[in-house]
């Protein structure tokens, strides 16, 4: 790894077993895991999602340089595909690239990690999205908020929920008030909003594939990579000790609770800390 990195690049290739190519989307992700320095289980952070093709290979690549903190030292990676009779053969490689950064990543850390159910009253999304209370570094100058969501789940779920239902979400980013007087133009809170619907899934490259590839879906596309929806604060965002972060969806009920299996949100989320 060069002394001064200023890109990193992950690749990630599907190729051909030798008993054929699996012939379903079906979710895929690349992990690091972190060693707890207490000796606990390791913490795991999700650095590549995917889904993979109808029935072909592909090559992706994403920029990771946010990530950078977590590689470095001894590591391990784990890849888990879903699959429907076959399979894949997987490689991954992470290339830095020298260069100076404009704003240095120096910490990452876990917000929501898992499926989110979402429609069903007994089970409220609340309870998964739970505000997070995030201690700032010190030094820090700049914050990124990184979600990494797909819906998934099928009709008869209300709305075809949620692989094919469109649906609002907002991220917000508050600090505690700093001593002193806080300038107009200074902020301590912030909100964002994002419709987790993608629509050029028509326009994806890897194609031909056989399968209903061409439909928009909730934030993903059939042989594609999954790029995260990123949050940054503003650059007259006043840091405390803290930050909380927030994470809603505007109201959903899934009047076909029970009818099939229930939709959800997979769900990945970290905030990088710059300096």
């Amino acid at each position: 790894i060069p002394e001064n990195v200023g890109r990193v690049i992950a690749t990630l290739t599907l190729g051909e077993p030798e008993v054929g190519y699996d012939h379903w989307d079906k979710k895929g992700t690349i992990g690091i895991r972190i060693p707890s320095a207490e000796g606990d289980e390791a913490e795991r952070f999700e650095v590549f999602r995917f889904i993979t093709p109808y029935r072909r290979g592909w090559t992706w690549y994403m920029d990771v340089t946010d990530l950078l903190p977590l590689f470095k030292d001894a590591r391990e990676f784990d890849a888990n595909i879903g699959t429907y009779m076959k399979g894949w053969l997987v490689s991954f490689d992470l290339d830095f690239y020298p260069g100076e950064l404009e704003r240095q990543p120096i910490q990452v850390v876990n917000l929501w990690n898992g499926n989110a159910d979402i429609g069903d009253p007994e089970k409220p999304v609340e309870d998964f999205y739970v505000d997070r209370v995030v201690e700032v570094p010190e030094g820090t100058t700049h914050a990124r908020v990184r979600a990494t969501v797909t819906g998934h789940g099928m009709f008869p779920n209300s709305k075809n929920a949620g692989e094919f239902m469109p649906i609002w979400r907002t991220l917000t980013i508050s600090s505690e008030a700093n001593e002193g007087d806080v300038l107009e133009q200074d902020f301590i809170s912030m909100s964002e909003r994002n419709h987790l619907w993608k629509t050029d899934v028509y326009l994806n490259p890897c194609r031909p594939q056989g399968g209903t590839w061409k439909f928009d879906r909730s934030g993903w596309a059939p042989g594609d990579k999954v790029e995260a929806w990123k949050v940054d604060v503003q650059p007259e965002f006043l840091f405390g000790e803290t930050i909380t972060i927030e994470y809603e969806l505007d109201e959903y009920l899934n009047e076909g609770r029970g009818e099939t299996w229930s939709p959800h949100h997979w769900t990945d989320a970290v905030v990088v800390f710059y300096k």
